[in-house]
């Protein structure tokens, strides 16, 4: 009668006869599976079973297994080494290897290129084993370890003053690993080439290449020139810059199905900076009022693509071979899935993505002046004034968007479809639920557009109360920071002022 009275959920840990076939004895705890139970000998003249109790848990070191692994690691001098490298290259050797019959063999070239770098980072780089534990600190170094040693060695002898002085020296020389690895991480983002130099120690790959292709833009800046305009003027485009690593990113904190990730595509950098020209460039052939707003919120010509793509030359071409007959990967971890062919969609994660998608949503517009489309990326808000209880426009526009997503090859995703009402009208006023291709769409009372949470009575209780959430979500990290003796200026501030501003600007607006 007491435990149905509990205000907290109790778990039973005896799942065993205590008194011949009955359990008459039971030992609650209020974390599930925090002991186990076990069944000892009568005490005395006693008729039951007695019960011990022993904690479950384990370290997280005793349950994980040590991993060995194999990283590269940058050594100090690698940066000067390639730049020297490149610099008395002859470049022209990998063009004059890859022309038949006075044609470049792009696709030839640009592989020779990319593996005689790699090759290059290979010979300044070398490989370390080493052994990651559940417990590793970044700051645990091998003086450490050794300190630890010597404790140790003077706890067992019995020697008390050898473990005085042991245990002496090893708090000194924590706290010095402890602020050598701080002054290491603050040092590494003092200035911006520090910011793009990989520290000594390991390096991803993709982080290598990245690296190299920041430090040394000034020796590398002609022959990629030389392939891009290459590439452009034969609209053809190398299948290696057209490689995606597919990095499921979480939406939330507690994923449960597939669509909770969000698919962002890790391409080669070169290829970023090849879009980013590109992107310009289209961007340069739009009509001046063809803004971003005006392409969110205006009726636009239907025409506008046909007018501006083709002034860009070969662009076009060049852009649509991007998306065709391109391999991608998915990365979990250490594992990598097999690689596919794909000729559909555009990689989320690409430069040239998110304006692609909004010339390909441009012509989808209200068709009433009481409805209005706001277009973000791929997210489109429906927006419909209802007066004197006509919903007529509302929902035929409705309707059209549904079948305009239909005609273009896009899903319209219904379960992530919300519908909002805001009236202030005194009567109560009934509203049929909202319907598309037969399934109905959840009306909510508030939602998330643009990062503003939105209320169906528009008061601002709901937004303050998540930014005020975001901001103690902020504050964490710098008191973090601050217990990890980060000096005052630098990083310290530069992360206390990223990380807080936006807030406190939405807030004050």
């Amino acid at each position: 009668m007491l435990i149905s009275k509990l205000s907290f959920q109790v778990f039973i840990n005896t799942n065993f006869p205590t008194r011949g076939d009955n359990t008459l004895d039971f030992v609650y705890t209020q974390h599930k599976g925090a002991y186990k139970a076990t069944p000892l000998p009568h005490i005395g003249a006693s008729d039951h079973l007695s019960i011990m109790l022993m904690p479950a848990y384990r370290q997280r070191v005793k349950v994980i297994k040590p991993v060995l692994k194999e990283v590269r690691v940058w050594p100090q001098e690698a940066t000067s080494a390639l730049q020297d490298c490149f610099g008395t290259t002859d470049w022209e050797m990998f063009k004059e290897a890859a022309t038949y019959n006075n044609l470049i063999d792009v696709e030839e070239y640009t592989d020779t290129v990319t593996s005689y770098i790699t090759k290059c980072i290979d010979d300044v780089t070398h490989i370390k084993s080493i052994t990651t534990r559940a417990n590793r600190k970044p700051w645990l170094t091998g003086d450490v370890h050794r300190l630890l040693k010597a404790r140790d060695k003077a706890f067992k002898a019995g020697d008390e003053s050898a473990l005085r002085t042991a245990r002496a020296n090893l708090s000194r020389g924590i706290r010095k690993a402890k602020q050598d690895y701080t002054n290491k991480i603050t040092s590494h983002f003092k200035d911006s080439k520090n910011a793009t130099e990989p520290m000594a120690g390991h390096s991803g790959h993709y982080r290598l290449q990245t690296c190299t292709t920041e430090l040394c833009a000034e020796e590398l800046k002609d022959v990629f020139t030389d392939i891009f305009n290459t590439s452009l003027r034969q609209a053809t485009v190398p299948s290696g810059f057209k490689a995606a690593t597919i990095i499921p990113v979480p939406k939330k904190s507690s994923p449960s199905c597939f669509n909770d990730y969000r698919p962002v595509a890790l391409t080669p950098i070169i290829m970023k900076c090849f879009e980013r020209l590109v992107l310009s460039h289209i961007k340069s052939t739009l009509p001046p009022a063809w803004t971003r707003t005006s392409s969110h919120t205006e009726q636009n010509d239907p025409q506008t693509m046909q007018f501006a793509l083709p002034s860009t030359q070969r662009s076009p071409i060049w852009t649509r071979k991007t998306h065709i007959q391109r391999t991608q990967a998915v990365r979990v971890g250490n594992n990598i899935s097999s690689s596919i062919t794909l000729s559909t969609g555009a990689p989320q994660g690409c430069v040239l993505s998110p304006l692609l998608f909004t010339l390909l949503t441009h012509d989808c517009t209200p068709t009433h002046s009481s409805n209005h489309l706001v277009k973000f990326a791929d997210d489109t808000t429906l927006v419909g004034l209802i007066t004197k209880g006509d919903e007529t426009h509302y929902r035929k526009e409705v309707q059209l968007l549904s079948r305009w997503c239909k005609d273009n090859n896009l899903l319209l995703n219904v379960s992530k479809t919300k519908e909002i009402v805001v009236s202030f009208q005194r009567g109560h006023t009934q509203h049929h639920p909202l319907t598309i291709d037969s399934a109905a769409v959840e009306r909510v009372s508030s939602t998330k557009f643009l990062g503003v949470h939105i209320s169906d009575d528009l008061s601002w209780t709901t937004n303050t109360a998540s930014l005020a959430k975001k901001a103690q979500q902020r504050l964490y990290f710098l008191r973090k920071l601050k217990r990890a003796s980060a000096p005052p200026m630098g990083g310290g501030a530069l992360a206390r002022f990223s990380l807080l501003q936006d807030h406190i600007l939405q807030r004050n607006h």
